[in-house]
C-alpha cells in the first residue's frame, strides 16, 4: 500500500514536472505568472536586491531543482522499499 502511495505521488510530481517543461521555461512561466497577477510588488519589499529579476529567477531555477529532488527522491523511495519487500518474501518463504 505505502509503495503505491509513492507510485501515486511520483506520477503527480512528473506531470507538474512535464507541465513545467525545461528549467528555462519553467522559470520564464514562472515570472509570466507574477507579473499577469500582478504580484511583482509583493517580491519587491521582501527581496532587498538590486536585480528584482534575478532574484525571481533564482527562486524558480530553485523550486525546479526541489522538483526534481522530490521526483528523484520519491523514485528512490520506491525502488528501496520494493527491494526491502522482496527480501521480507525471501525470508518469510525460507522459515
Amino acid at each position: 500500500m505505502f509503495i503505491f502511495e509513492l507510485k501515486i505521488e511520483k506520477s503527480k510530481l512528473e506531470k507538474i514536472h512535464s507541465s513545467s517543461g525545461d528549467a528555462q521555461t519553467a522559470v520564464s512561466s514562472f515570472l509570466n505568472y507574477l507579473q499577469e497577477n500582478k504580484r511583482l510588488d509583493s517580491f519587491k519589499e521582501v527581496l532587498k536586491s538590486e536585480s528584482l529579476s534575478e532574484s525571481l529567477q533564482d527562486i524558480a531555477m530553485f523550486q525546479y531543482a526541489m522538483l526534481e529532488l522530490s521526483i528523484d527522491k520519491v523514485d528512490f523511495e520506491i525502488q528501496w522499499f520494493e527491494q526491502f519487500r522482496n527480501k521480507l518474501v525471501v525470508c518469510y518463504e525460507n522459515k
